[in-house]
């Protein structure tokens, strides 16, 4: 059978809870909990690619990394593998997602030669 609701319910509407109505059909704890913004757990501070990003924000680098590190992230990705370093591709250019990528130690002296013997044969 139905029952009906009281308009002014007295007590919190969260389940097994009694205490007063403060707000919004809920007590003063249930109702600071709605309001209070999700609380950040991450710790970015450990991430082999926050490291890099704090050496390479002193440098000259695209504006919108300089103060996002979660830009710079979306920008660049996950480092694949403890091997590999951001190397910028034309070190004549700034930091930015155009000018680098995550090189091994093998694959940066590969793309340095390669970059290397295409400027001789320019010239």
């Amino acid at each position: 059978m139905f029952t009906m609701q009281p308009k002014n319910p007295t007590t919190c509407n969260q389940p097994d809870c009694n205490l007063p109505v403060c707000a919004k059909g809920m007590c003063r704890v249930h109702y600071d909990k709605e309001r209070r913004p999700p609380t950040h757990t991450y710790d970015y501070t450990k991430d082999t690619e926050y490291t890099t990003w704090k050496k390479i924000r002193k440098l000259r680098i695209h504006l919108s990394w300089v103060n996002s590190y979660t830009q710079f992230l979306q920008d660049m990705g996950r480092r694949p593998s403890p091997e590999h370093r951001l190397v910028m591709l034309d070190p004549s250019n700034i930091y930015s997602k155009y000018n680098c990528k995550w090189l091994t130690y093998e694959e940066q002296k590969a793309y340095n030669k390669r970059t290397t013997m295409s400027q001789q044969g320019q010239k």
